[in-house]
């Protein structure tokens, strides 16, 4: 009974995190890069909520790749440098556990996403 919920309390929690990002978003918009900003925000709060460790860092690999265009944009070399590191560490942590747990498309299924609840 708890189970379901959780899962209720936790797709409100999301919801209500991502409307806020789209909000504060609209409110602070100054040029077309903040969309990435709000892209790569949107895509990491989604990711966080994953119970699938490879979908999570899928996505966060993703929003990595939004930070890295970003931190180009502005300039930013430790922000650069940060996000290619951590790119680096998701892309080899999501290979190792394909490789050491051998289920191939299984993987990407989740029997517990909150998106389906």
């Amino acid at each position: 009974i708890n189970d379901a919920k959780d899962k209720k309390q936790d797709y409100v929690s999301l919801t209500v995190s991502m409307v806020a990002f789209i909000v504060i978003s609209i409110l602070t918009y100054t040029s077309p890069m903040d969309v990435i900003v709000l892209f790569a925000s949107l895509l990491f709060t989604y990711a966080i909520w994953q119970q699938n460790i490879l979908v999570y860092r899928t996505l966060s690999a993703l929003a990595s790749i939004c930070w890295i265009i970003y931190n180009i944009y502005c300039f930013t070399i430790m922000g650069i440098i940060l996000e290619i590191v951590l790119l680096t560490i998701k892309l080899v942590s999501s290979i190792e556990y394909i490789i050491t747990t051998k289920k191939g498309k299984e993987l990407f299924e989740d029997k517990n996403d909150i998106m389906k609840a």
